[in-house]
């Protein structure tokens, strides 16, 4: 548990550096790459940036219950735990700061410009934190803590994830390091609350 604290620490550190670094024009490419990526890399990479989204949660949850058996419900009433912790404090987050996304700049805003609290969902201002990030470490904090042997895949997959939404210029770098900090302390609050670990 300290070490998931300690990279809790670390991410929201990074992730704050990122901030003040992303606001300097000649480090602005290292926050955002803006690649001309690929179509076909796009496309095939696709699959990687959904763990940890709905579909992945259901699919864990299937394969937990099926080969752990019915002594297993903790566990998968974990996942999907993390997961609404994550949908919640993520998107509220993100109605607060109401950051631009990469390449969306309008109305004579800077890049990656924080504009505040707004109701409204608007996709363009909601970049910051990251959920796929988020949501993707969430459920690797869940099953590390559940499937320590496992760990390498879990924290392997978590990571290609965010790094795809940086790449792809769907976040900025710090976009993601937090959503990566809130996805492990919402992940690691749903095993505590549901007591599964």
């Amino acid at each position: 548990m300290p070490a998931m604290c300690w990279a809790i620490l670390v991410l929201l550190l990074a992730g704050s550096a990122s901030v003040l670094l992303e606001r300097r024009k000649n480090l602005s490419r290292f926050a955002s790459p803006e690649l001309d990526v690929n179509r076909d890399v796009k496309r095939e990479t696709q699959f990687l940036g959904q763990y940890g989204q709905f579909t992945c949660l259901v699919i864990a949850c299937a394969l937990i219950l099926t080969l752990d058996g019915p002594e297993a419900w903790p566990a998968a009433a974990a996942l999907v735990a993390g997961a609404v912790l994550t949908l919640l404090s993520t998107h509220a987050a993100k109605r607060v700061f109401g950051r631009i996304r990469p390449g969306r700049e309008r109305d004579g805003y800077y890049r990656g410009a924080f504009l505040g609290p707004t109701w409204r969902r608007l996709s363009w201002r909601e970049g910051f934190p990251s959920s796929h990030a988020a949501g993707a470490f969430a459920m690797s904090a869940v099953l590390y803590e559940l499937y320590p042997d496992g760990a390498l895949v879990w924290w392997g997959l978590a990571v290609i994830t965010s790094v795809i939404r940086w790449l792809i210029d769907a976040h900025f770098l710090s976009d993601v390091l937090v959503g990566s900090a809130m996805g492990i302390g919402c992940g690691m609050g749903a095993v505590w609350l549901v007591g599964a670990g």
